[in-house]
């Protein structure tokens, strides 16, 4: 393995992690969206909350375009492989193989992070639908949704992570997706 290719590879999997982890973005959004319409705000507030969410959003954009389907023109303007006295690391693994293990294991950590919350979520969602102390709560299973669909993709994560890395090994010019197996 050359310097290069480790930067390489160093850079997809941090960024994608940055990416998975921003998932938890979303629901700030939402929260803020509806703090909006419950609540006179004036109108400079809106757009503040609204332009600091959009730069965001479009630094995740940055980090997946660069971090994640560029990372050769990012390790040639930081000139990351260079100025090292060996051309080889001695590591004899394909770096697909290396990236597919990276995201099977980022699958699993969302997975069991996500899974004592929506289970907790889950729960008091079915005690505000049942116990009649309760019904004065909001009934909206809002966190509910946003774990369910963490635990979603953490699983498709560890169960599609070929078709995954094959969409992020892809080559850009090509256009194409990985097919999946049943297809």
């Amino acid at each position: 393995m050359t310097p290069r290719t480790f930067f390489t590879l160093f850079i997809k999997i941090l960024s994608l992690w940055v990416l998975l982890d921003s998932i938890s973005a979303i629901p700030g959004l939402i929260a803020s969206l509806s703090v909006f319409s419950s609540k006179e705000d004036t109108l400079t507030e809106i757009i503040i909350a609204l332009s600091s969410y959009a730069l965001i959003f479009f630094l995740y954009y940055v980090i997946l375009r660069y971090g994640v389907y560029r990372t050769d023109w990012l390790i040639d303007k930081l000139s990351l492989d260079k100025h090292f006295a060996d051309e080889k690391i001695g590591l004899d693994i394909d770096r697909f193989t290396i990236v597919q293990i990276a995201i099977i294991v980022m699958g699993g950590v969302f997975f069991v992070s996500a899974l004592p919350s929506f289970v907790q979520q889950l729960y008091n969602y079915l005690a505000r639908q049942h116990f009649a102390e309760l019904a004065a709560i909001d009934k909206k299973p809002g966190w509910l949704a946003y774990y369910f669909l963490k635990l979603s993709i953490s699983y498709i994560l560890m169960t599609k992570s070929s078709w995954v890395t094959g969409l992020i090994e892809r080559e850009v010019a090509t256009g194409e997706l990985p097919k999946t197996e049943g297809e």
